[in-house]
C-alpha cells in the first residue's frame, strides 16, 4: 500500500505471485534479498486455476503477507514480478517479470501438456511467450548447463544458482541443534525420506515405505523422517495423508509440513532416501548419502543432471534388508559421486542471494543497501511421542554370555519386521489393554507402594513389573523376586534396558537367577555402557 493510506513510503512495489505451495516456498527464499529495506514494498496474489493452490491463501495468511486479489494486480503496474511458477496468465501481469524454477532446475517434463511436446516443468511456451513476444524479463538459472533450454530468450537469463541449497547449507551447520529439535538422541542417525508427487513417485510406488523403515530400523539407532511434495498434501489433504500414515506416525514417523521446516530434515539428516525429485538433488548438494527408492523415468529427460544422478547413486533394493542397505549407505558413502552430481546441478553454491540481489536490484533501479542473509526457518517444535510399546531383541556378544545388546522395534509394526525377528514385548503402563494383556513386561508409571504386585495381579502374562527410581530400576518377577540393576546411565532408556536384559539373562539361565548376577555390558543402537545387577 503506498499513497497517503501507507506509513512507510516505499518507493518500489514488487509483486508475487503465488501458485502453489511449492513455486511459493522457493518465492520466499528469493525475498530474503529485500530483507530490511524499508525502500521495497512486497505485495503477493494468488493465482487461481492450479489444482494444488488450495493451501496457498492459508499459508500466505499465517505469514502475515499483504494479498491482493488478480483484477486489482492487473490492474496496478509493479516495478518487478516474481514468479517460481510458469502458467499462462503471467503476461497479465503489468511490470518486468523474474521467472526462477521451484525446485533443483529444469529437469523434468511439464504434466500440463501434450505429452509428445519437449516442454520442461517451468519453461513452458505458454508462460514464455505472449502474441510472439517473450514474457520474461529476467529468468534465473541454477547452472549454466540450463541456458540452451531458453532459446531465443537466452540472453535474458543470468545464473544464479539456487537459493534453497544455499539457505540448507546454512542450517547443516546447526546440524546439532536441528537433532534436538527433532528429539534425536546422540547416538541415533536420521533417516529422511523424501517424495515427489504423481504416480512414479516414491510414495505412489513405494507407499509403505516409512512404515517399513520403523519397523526394520532399530528405535534406539535410527529415527525416520519424511518430506512429502506439497502437491502431495494438496491433492489429497493434511487429514488423509496423517490418516494414512496413522500407525507409523504413532511409532515415531517425523512428518514434516509442506511450508516448513521441511528443510531440517535434509540439514539434519544422515541418509536420505528420495526419488526423482528436487530432495534428491539437495541431498547430494548437502553430500548427504543418498539412495533412491523410485525414479520415474518418463519424467526425467535423459540428458539432465537429475537423470545422471540416477545413475550414480545406489537403488534401496526391495527384496534386502533394509537396515543393512541404509547402513552400508551411511558408512561407505562415495562423496566424490555426490559433489560431482551436485556440481552438475548447483552451480554459484554459497553465492546465490549475492547474484540474485544484484540482479533483483538492477531491475528495480536501486542500489542494496544489506547484505542479503537466508529467511528464517520455523523451529520444529514438537518432537514425537515415544511408542508406548516395543518389540525387544536382546543377543549376546561376548563368550562369556556378559555382554548384550539390545534392539527395539515398534511393536506396531511387527507385520512389516524382517522375517523371523525373535522379541518379547515390552510395553509401558499406559498402552491399550490388548498389548499390555499381551506384554512379557510391563513398565510402571511410577514407584508407588503395590504398583508392580497391582501390574502383575492384572496381567497374568506379565513376567516382570518395571518400577524406574533415579537411581536404579527395580524389576519384580512373578514369584516375588525382585532386581536392582543400576548403572545404566550409558545406554538409554533404563527402564526398558533393564527389563530386557533380565528377561534375556533369564531365559539363559532358567535354573535359577543367581547365575545372571553381576556385570553387564550393555549395547543399545550405538551407546555402550555397564550395568550391575543384583537381588534385593
Amino acid at each position: 500500500m503506498s499513497g497517503r493510506w501507507g506509513t512507510v513510503g516505499a518507493a518500489r512495489q514488487v509483486l508475487v505471485v503465488a501458485r502453489t505451495v511449492t513455486s511459493l516456498n522457493r518465492a520466499l527464499d528469493v525475498l530474503a534479498v529485500f530483507a530490511d529495506d524499508l525502500r521495497v514494498q512486497v505485495s503477493f496474489v494468488v493465482s487461481r486455476g492450479s489444482r494444488f493452490g488450495a493451501e496457498v491463501p492459508r499459508v500466505l495468511e499465517e505469514l502475515g503477507a499483504r494479498v491482493i486479489d488478480w483484477q486489482q494486480a492487473v490492474d496496478e503496474r509493479f516495478d518487478l514480478v516474481i514468479s517460481a511458477s510458469d502458467h499462462a496468465d503471467l503476461h497479465e501481469l503489468r511490470g518486468p517479470l523474474a521467472l526462477f524454477s521451484h525446485g533443483a532446475g529444469f529437469m523434468k517434463y511439464s504434466p500440463h501438456n501434450d505429452p509428445t511436446a519437449d516442454e520442461r516443468a517451468g519453461l513452458t511456451g505458454a508462460a514464455l511467450w505472449h502474441e510472439g513476444h517473450g514474457v520474461p524479463h529476467l529468468l534465473g538459472l541454477s547452472h549454466e548447463n540450463q541456458r540452451e533450454l531458453l532459446g531465443e530468450l537466452a540472453d535474458r537469463a543470468h545464473v544464479i544458482g539456487d537459493p534453497t541449497l544455499d539457505s540448507m547449507m546454512l542450517l547443516a551447520e546447526r546440524r546439532d541443534i536441528l537433532r534436538g529439535q527433532l528429539g534425536l538422541s546422540p547416538t541415533q542417525r536420521l533417516v529422511t525420506l523424501t517424495s515427489t508427487w504423481g504416480p512414479r513417485s516414491l510414495l505412489a510406488r513405494r507407499p509403505t515405505l516409512p512404515a517399513q523403515l520403523l519397523a526394520e530400523l532399530p528405535w534406539d539407532e535410527y529415527r525416520v523422517a519424511a518430506v512429502l511434495h506439497p502437491n502431495i498434501w494438496a491433492a489429497h489433504g493434511p487429514w488423509q495423508i496423517r490418516h494414512w500414515l496413522r500407525t507409523a506416525l504413532s511409532s515415531g514417523l517425523i512428518l514434516l509440513p509442506p511450508a516448513g521446516p521441511w528443510q531440517i530434515g535434509l540439514a539434519a539428516a544422515d541418509c536420505v532416501i528420495g526419488d526423482h525429485g528436487s530432495l534428491s538433488a539437495y541431498a547430494a548438494g548437502l553430500s548427504r548419502p543418498l539412495m533412491l527408492a523410485a525414479f520415474g523415468e518418463e519424467e526425467v529427460p535423459r540428458d539432465t543432471a537429475m537423470w545422471r544422478l540416477s545413475r550414480r547413486v545406489p537403488q534401496l533394493n526391495p527384496r534386502l534388508a533394509l537396515a543393512a542397505q541404509v547402513r552400508h549407505a551411511i558408512d561407505h558413502v562415495e562423496l566424490d559421486v555426490l559433489r560431482e552430481a551436485a556440481d552438475d546441478v548447483f552451480s554459484e553454491q554459497g553465492r546465490s542471494l549475492g547474484l540474485l540481489q544484484r540482479h533483483l536490484y538492477d531491475v528495480l533501479g536501486l542500489e542494496p543497501q544489506y547484505r542479503p542473509t537466508p529467511r528464517d526457518v520455523p523451529e520444529w517444535q514438537t518432537a514425537p511421542e515415544p511408542s508406548a510399546f516395543h518389540a525387544v531383541v536382546a543377543e549376546v556378544n561376548g563368550s562369556d554370555g556378559r555382554a548384550v545388546s539390545v534392539e527395539r522395534f515398534p511393536a506396531a509394526l511387527l507385520r512389516l519386521a524382517r522375517p523371523g525377528l525373535a522379541h518379547h514385548l515390552v510395553a509401558r503402563r499406559d498402552a491399550d489393554e490388548v498389548t499390555l494383556q499381551n506384554a512379557a513386561a510391563i513398565i510402571t508409571a511410577g514407584a508407588e507402594p503395590g504398583a508392580a504386585a497391582q501390574t502383575l495381579s492384572r496381567y497374568p502374562g506379565c513376567r516382570l513389573a518395571v518400577e524406574g527410581t533415579a537411581e536404579a530400576v527395580v524389576l519384580t518377577e512373578r514369584d516375588g523376586t525382585r532386581i536392582r540393576v543400576t548403572g545404566l546411565e550409558g545406554p538409554p532408556p533404563a527402564a526398558w534396558t533393564a527389563a530386557s536384559v533380565w528377561i534375556h539373562l533369564r531365559a539363559r539361565t532358567p535354573g535359577g537367577a543367581r547365575g545372571a548376577l553381576g556385570d553387564v555390558q550393555i549395547a543399545v543402537g550405538r551407546a555402550r555402557g555397564r550395568s550391575r545387577i543384583l537381588l534385593e
